[in-house]
């Protein structure tokens, strides 16, 4: 595992886009996305250490971000991944100046405790939908889902005012 492995290229991005400045912030998030990240966790431990800062924190949040955006917290909270990973994600969020997207991720986390005897490992999909839906619908919360992809439009914002700052965080 290479520190370049890690690094964004942006000479490439600028050749295969002549209007890459305005698209300069999906291009890397794709980058990032597609990296060659290792599934294990003391390897993925390594190749956060090694990678630039902005890398590392694009990926960490986007370990949250992703999921909860491609299928609600639930889904997020249903993948079971390393709680160091968890907290690293989080703190990489506040980072980007994006307090409010970490405490509507521990309103869900306070609301899975309170329902944490209906969850347990094997639980069937049909069951862990039924405790999860009201994570993402439940009107008492605000519609916390609603709140959490609302909030990371400006998660967004933040990242790619970042990226444009601290473009040399990247390579």
């Amino acid at each position: 595992m290479n520190r370049s492995d890690f690094c964004i290229d942006f000479a490439a991005i600028r050749k295969i886009d002549q209007q890459w400045s305005s698209n300069l912030y999906w291009h890397v998030v794709d980058r990032i996305f597609f990296m060659p990240w290792p599934a294990g966790p003391s390897e993925l431990g390594e190749a956060l250490q090694i990678a630039p800062e902005g890398v590392r924190l694009f990926y960490l949040a986007g370990t949250i971000e992703g999921p909860v955006e491609n299928g609600g917290l639930g889904q997020y909270f249903a993948i079971r991944r390393p709680a160091w990973l968890h907290e690293m994600a989080k703190k990489a969020i506040c980072d980007f100046g994006c307090q409010g997207v970490v405490a509507i991720l521990s309103e869900a986390e306070r609301y899975l405790d309170l329902n944490r005897e209906k969850l347990y490992d094997g639980i069937p999909w049909d069951e862990w939908v039924k405790v999860m839906g009201v994570v993402a619908m439940n009107e008492a919360l605000d519609n916390i889902n609603g709140r959490f992809l609302r909030a990371c439009y400006d998660l967004d914002g933040a990242k790619e005012r970042y990226l444009r700052k601290h473009r040399d965080r990247f390579e």
